[in-house]
This record gives C-alpha cells, sequence and structure tokens, in this order.
C-alpha cells in the first residue's frame, strides 16, 4: 500500500522544536508503508536536513492560503496555531485529518486527535462524535529509544551525599533559563555537578566555566539516556525533554513559563510525577529549593516507579494509519 501523507508542522527558535520532532517519529514509524512529505512555513536546515536523509519529501510554503496541496490526502497537522477553521478548509479537501494538540481548546474537525495531556477524557474534546481520540501521557510519540528504555527496570537514585543535577530547556531555550537555574544550583550546593544539554538552537552567549558544570550539546538519543542515568534530580521545562526523562527514570521539578503548561503541570504534580515549583519567569528559585529539600532516596524512587508505569508506546500510529483507516 503507497498513502500520500502530508505533515503540515513548523519549527523555530520561538515555535520550539518538540512539534517537528515527533512529527519525524510519526513518519520514521509508518513511512514504510506511505509516501510522506513534510509542509512547513517555519524550519531550520539542519531539520530539513533530517526529513530529506530519512527518505521523505520536503515543501516549504509562503502562507496557508493553498489548501490545494492537500488534496486527497491524509493530513496531519501538528502545532498551537492551526484553528478550527483551518482544520475545517482543510478536511474540505483532505481524505482523512489527523490532529496533534496539547491545548483542547478549539472544536476539531479532525477525524483523529492525538493529545497527550495527562488529565483530559475523550469527553473533554468538542469534536464529531465519530472522532477516533487517543488521549494520554502514552500517545506522546517519543523516539524508539526511550521507549526501549521505559521498558527497563531502573536502577535506584541516591542523592543523599551528593546531588547531580541534568538541565535541558530545550532546543533553543529562548528565556535563557538555563543560566538562570545553573547560577542559583551553584550558589546554593557548593559540591553539586551538573549535567546540561544545550539544544542547536541555543544562541545566548552564556559561558559555564565552572569546574561543577557539564555542557553537552545536540546528544544522540542513547547518549542523552546514559546521561539522565548520571544524574538523580532533573529540572526541566514542561515538554518532550521531561517525558523522556520519565522513560529513564528520575525525579523531575519542573515549573511552567507559556499559560498551556500550566494546567498539565498541575495535574502531574497532583499524579505523582513530578515537583511543580511554578512559573519561571517569577521567583521560582525559593520554590525549587522547598522541592528539592524534601526529595529523600525513598521519594526518589517513589516517583521513578510512577514514571516507570506509563505505557509508552508508538503502536498505535499503525493502528490510525492502517488500511483500515485510509
Amino acid at each position: 500500500m503507497s498513502t500520500n501523507i502530508m505533515i503540515r508542522v513548523d519549527a523555530s527558535c520561538e515555535i520550539g522544536f518538540g512539534h517537528i520532532s515527533r512529527c519525524i517519529v510519526l513518519a520514521e514509524s509508518i513511512g514504510k508503508i506511505s509516501k510522506i512529505c513534510f509542509i512547513s512555513r517555519f524550519m531550520p536546515e539542519e531539520f530539513i536536513q533530517k526529513i530529506i536523509q530519512a527518505g521523505f519529501e520536503f515543501l516549504k510554503i509562503e502562507n496557508d492560503n493553498n489548501f490545494d496541496i492537500f488534496k486527497d490526502s491524509i493530513v496531519v497537522i501538528d502545532g498551537y496555531d492551526f484553528s478550527s477553521i483551518y482544520q475545517e478548509q482543510v478536511k474540505t479537501v483532505a481524505r482523512k485529518l489527523v490532529c496533534i494538540d496539547e491545548l483542547r481548546d478549539i472544536y476539531y474537525h479532525a477525524d483523529v486527535i492525538i493529545n497527550n495531556q495527562p488529565c483530559l477524557q475523550p469527553k473533554d474534546f468538542l469534536c464529531k462524535e465519530d472522532t477516533r481520540i487517543y488521549s494520554g501521557m502514552q500517545f506522546s510519540m517519543l523516539r524508539s529509544e526511550f521507549i526501549s528504555a521505559s521498558k527497563e527496570s531502573a536502577k535506584a537514585k541516591k542523592i543523599k551525599d551528593k546531588k547531580t543535577f541534568f538541565i535541558c530547556f530545550g532546543g533553543s531555550d529562548p528565556n535563557n533559563f538555563s543560566e538562570k537555574i545553573i547560577k542559583a544550583l551553584l550558589n546554593k550546593y557548593k559540591f553539586c555537578q551538573i549535567n546540561l544539554l544545550l539544544g542547536s538552537g541555543y544562541i545566548h552567549a552564556t559561558e559555564f566555566n565552572s569546574s561543577n558544570v557539564k555542557v553537552y550539546k545536540t546528544l544522540g538519543a542513547e547518549s542523552l539516556i546514559n546521561l539522565i542515568k548520571e544524574s538523580n534530580v532533573a529540572i526541566l521545562p514542561a515538554s518532550t525533554i521531561m517525558l523522556e526523562a520519565f522513560c529513564v527514570g528520575i525525579p523531575v521539578i519542573s515549573g511552567w513559563y507559556a499559560d498551556k503548561q500550566k494546567h498539565t503541570l498541575e495535574c502531574l504534580d497532583k499524579g505523582g510525577y513530578i515537583l511543580n515549583c511554578g512559573d519561571y519567569r517569577n521567583n521560582f528559585e525559593n520554590e525549587m529549593f522547598r522541592l528539592l529539600s524534601t526529595i529523600n532516596d525513598e521519594i526518589s524512587n517513589n516517583f521513578i516507579e510512577r514514571q516507570k508505569n506509563i505505557n509508552f508506546d508508538i503502536e498505535f500510529l499503525n493502528e490510525i494509519f492502517s488500511e483500515s483507516f485510509v
């Protein structure tokens, strides 16, 4: 079977790289049965090359006014700016519409909705009665290496004698929270170790000269898994990197810097997956240190056990794009 699939997704330092990363996971999962083309207005060159090298097509567009490009295709859209009206217009020409979203704040015209938020039920979505809804963290479309890691037993984290922090604020960290957090940690903990991962979009001139800080850039999946295993506390945003950390198993302190993240973090905190230090833009340090003081070996391993119970998988993608769906 050869099915024409169009993936409409953007990426930039401002938008972030999470949307394109999971769409590449989707494409690699179903690419053997489909002809796939990525369609973007904004896309860094490194991701364009990844798409092409993986054997997929790439089409750059100037605006979203030409809906004929989607005619008779299965269309996947992933991003916060694709409104209900946009979906409706796509649906008039597309064979099927798959919407990947995290907000659930519009009416969906999609045939399939994929939403990885932890506290939503199918009844929470405004959509057609026959829309297929995949809602929950297990539908996060993570890289296969992390899904494999999620099936492994995690070693207990020992944090009594020395704290080793893993910090990563995505591909670009436009607000440079990395620097702010590292300065606070070094000021508080004389003997801590910090493993900092910076993405390819990190453009700040910050230099981390302390011997307590090891800086890594754009690691592959296996290297990133090992780095998280070497750490015993992670300080992360509410994004894909946090879910990847769950797969490995590590106590996570997280905060939010966009309104759309707030509810998610509150839900994850209540469910016992993370500790929520609040708004990263507004004097979060005292709460972060208070939460750090509560983490002992027993509590650490309780977090890891809860994270490891999430059944991450991507087999559901084969179900969505199976011959019966097409």
